[in-house]
């Protein structure tokens, strides 16, 4: 596996938009989180290296991490491979109530968690009818920390608490604010992950539509990869090592997952606000986090596990390779397969010297009488 440190021109938090927008995600229910390239991807797995996803090339793939040959015809039989990789062991988004909501004619302003965000508004007037301001803040935060920050009035208001699980909302106060702590560096850790195929029950809920692979981790199984760098996609440089986790969490890998619900805030933005997306996935999937306490920071923290995974996955150049996984296939043997088996074979080869030594006299008794008759014919010279 060989992974990205290094900046690009690709937008991972983009990507990881359009990978929540999937439909495919419908069928799931809480078996999975996500899906990348019709592969489901497990709860314990979120984050996992994912290539491709550019617009030029259309479709993702597995294969930086669970290697190249995964879709090759001749690799059929595939049964599993694994390997260690970084994912998100834990959600590094946490949302609560909090701060105010102002509005004039065409203007909402939010004040939460020390983040202040003005949305205009020109499609309806906020004074009266739905609508959201929403944005993040660093505030000279480190790198891959950050607040985001949502405001809404009348019925937008009502959705916004009931996503957040709010049961002490009271809509008569036609308006409802959130901040949303975003800390990435302590909930990444390298975990064991399995290539693998599906349940066959479990394919059969999904009709057909997904790969009859999927991704899910080895419990919580805590590992150490070894590697090193490479000086490109394929080409490694230097003895292998174990590899440290800071090695990968570099300032450009942490401000890209911070950065993933920048996509999702700034959705209409100059309409009503509306955040179609966050508040979609939202209603419709399940908690993809264990320790999520409402539907809003576990979508905010799909996205940047997604967006993180991404970033890892599409090689820019300056990399780090993964060299320790594990690819499994089926296949026939006889015998188990030490070297003393070959004495297993000493009763065919005494047969097939004996039946060969048969045949031999067989013949030979044969063609006795054809010599006799040749030397006992009378001659007409």
């Amino acid at each position: 596996m060989a992974v990205d440190m290094s900046e690009g021109t690709r937008c991972e938090p983009q990507t990881a938009k359009a990978i929540l927008l999937d439909p495919i995600r419908k069928l799931f229910g809480s078996s999975y989180a996500y899906a990348v390239g019709g592969v489901p991807i497990g709860r314990d797995a979120i984050g996992v290296p994912v290539g491709g996803g550019e617009v030029s090339l259309g479709s993702y793939y597995l294969s930086i991490v669970f290697g190249i040959g995964l879709s090759q015809p001749s690799l059929a039989h595939l049964q599993s491979s694994t390997n260690c990789v970084p994912v998100l062991i834990e959600n590094p988004v946490k949302c609560e109530a909090s701060g105010n909501v102002t509005v004039s004619q065409n203007l909402v302003q939010v004040n939460a968690g020390g983040c202040t965000i003005s949305n205009p508004v020109y499609a309806v007037d906020p004074n009266t009818q739905g609508a959201t301001a929403a944005g993040a803040c660093t505030n000279g935060s480190r790198v891959g920390s950050a607040t985001v920050v949502i405001g809404s009035v009348n019925s937008h208001a009502s959705i916004l608490a009931g996503l957040m699980k709010d049961w002490q909302y009271n809509a008569t106060e036609q308006s409802f604010s959130i901040a949303c702590t975003v800390d990435i560096a302590p909930s990444v850790a390298f975990r064991q992950l399995n290539y693998c195929l599906n349940n066959v029950n479990i394919l059969d809920t999904l009709h057909g539509v997904c790969s009859p692979y999927h991704v899910v981790g080895e419990g919580n199984s805590t590992c150490v990869p070894i590697g090193g760098n490479s000086t490109d996609y394929l080409q490694a440089s230097g003895p292998p090592t174990l590899i440290d986790l800071n090695q990968m969490l570099t300032d450009t890998a942490l401000a890209t997952a911070a950065s993933a619900s920048w996509p999702l805030l700034q959705e209409n933005r100059y309409s009503d606000g509306w955040l179609e997306t966050l508040y979609e996935y939202s209603a419709t999937g399940s908690l993809a986090f264990n320790g999520s306490r409402n539907q809003i920071e576990d979508t905010l923290g799909l996205a940047s596990g997604i967006a993180l995974g991404l970033f890892f996955g599409r090689g820019y150049g300056s990399q780090v390779y993964i060299d320790n996984g594990l690819i499994e296939f089926t296949g026939v043997r006889f015998g188990p397969g030490e070297w003393w088996t070959i004495f297993y074979t000493l009763p065919s080869l005494f047969s097939m010297l004996v039946l060969s030594i048969l045949l031999w006299k067989v013949r030979r008794s044969l063609s006795s009488p054809w010599k006799a008759w040749r030397r006992d014919a009378p001659s007409y010279k």
